[in-house]
C-alpha cells in the first residue's frame, strides 16, 4: 500500500512538474535569434571607431568656430598676415573637419 501511495504521489509530483516547466522555442528559432544578436554586436562593434570619429569631428569644428571667434575679435591687435594665415588655417580644418563629420554622419544604405 505505501508503495502505492508513493507511486501515486510521485506520479502527482511529476504532473505538476511538468505542468509548470516553461515551454522552450523551437532550436532553430533560438539558433536564429543567437545569429540575430551576434550579427548585432559585430555591427556594433563595426560602427564604434565611426562613432569616435563623429565626435571628434564635431570637436574639431566646435574648436574651429572659437579660433575664429578669437581671430575676429583681435583681428585689430594681430597684423594682416597673421589673420589670413590664421583664417586659412580655419577654413581648411573647418571644411576637412565638416567633410569627415558628414561623411561619417551619413545614413548607410
Amino acid at each position: 500500500m505505501s508503495e502505492q501511495i508513493d507511486r501515486q504521489l510521485y506520479e502527482l509530483v511529476q504532473a505538476e512538474r511538468a505542468a509548470h516547466l516553461p515551454e522552450l522555442p523551437s532550436p532553430s528559432l533560438i539558433w536564429w535569434r543567437a545569429q540575430l544578436m551576434e550579427r548585432r554586436r559585430l555591427q556594433a562593434k563595426a560602427l564604434q571607431p565611426i562613432a569616435i570619429l563623429r565626435s571628434l569631428s564635431a570637436i574639431a569644428i566646435y574648436a574651429c568656430a572659437i579660433v575664429l571667434a578669437y581671430i575676429s575679435i583681435h583681428a585689430a591687435q594681430l597684423n594682416l598676415a597673421a589673420v589670413v594665415i590664421g583664417g586659412s588655417i580655419f577654413a581648411a580644418t573647418h571644411v576637412a573637419a565638416l567633410a569627415v563629420y558628414r561623411s561619417f554622419s551619413a545614413k548607410p544604405k
